[in-house]
C-alpha cells in the first residue's frame, strides 16, 4: 500500500491507495482516507459497545419472558373462589407467587436438580401454604406460609 501523508498534504486527509498487479498490468484503486476509516472505527466501536451493553441489560433484568418455564406456570383458586394466585417456576424450578399480577413470593434458594410440582394449600381466604410436593422426601423442608396483601 502506499500512502501521499508528506508534509505537503498536512491538513488535509491522508489518501490511501492499493496497488494490484494483474496480468502484468498495476492498475492503482482508491481505498480510502485515514480520516474516513478513524471515524469508521470509531463509530463501528461505539455502536457494538452500545449493543453489548443493551444486550446484556436486556438479559439482566427482570425480563419475565425468559424467566419462566412456559410449562410451570398453575394457577390455584381459593375454595370460596373469590381469589386465585398463580406460581411461576423459572428453569430450575424456583417458584414466585403472584397474586393479581402482582409478586408476593420469591424464592431465595439456588434452585433444584430435578422438575418440582409445587403445591398450594389454602389456610384462609388470606393465607397459603407453598410447599415441595410430599412425594419428594428430601424436599419436606421446603413449606412456606404466605399471607396475601389486602
Amino acid at each position: 500500500m502506499k500512502s501521499n501523508s508528506s508534509p505537503a498534504f498536512a491538513g488535509k486527509a491522508d489518501n490511501i491507495y492499493i496497488t494490484v498487479k494483474s496480468g502484468g498490468k498495476k492498475k492503482k484503486y482508491w481505498a480510502g482516507c485515514n480520516r474516513y476509516n478513524q471515524a469508521m472505527k470509531k463509530t463501528i466501536t461505539i455502536v457494538l459497545a452500545v449493543l453489548t451493553i443493551s444486550t446484556t441489560m436486556l438479559l439482566t433484568t427482570g425480563c419475565w419472558i425468559f424467566k419462566y418455564d412456559p410449562d410451570y406456570e398453575h394457577t390455584f383458586e381459593s375454595p370460596s373462589g373469590e381469589k386465585s394466585v398463580t406460581v411461576r417456576c423459572d428453569w430450575v424450578c424456583r417458584p414466585d407467587v403472584y397474586y393479581e399480577d402482582e409478586c408476593i413470593f420469591e424464592y431465595e434458594g439456588s434452585g433444584f436438580m430435578e422438575d418440582i410440582q409445587w403445591e398450594v394449600e389454602w389456610v384462609s381466604e388470606d393465607e397459603i401454604i407453598l410447599s415441595a410436593p410430599s412425594t419428594k422426601a428430601k424436599y419436606s423442608d421446603e413449606v412456606y406460609t404466605i399471607k396475601l396483601p389486602d
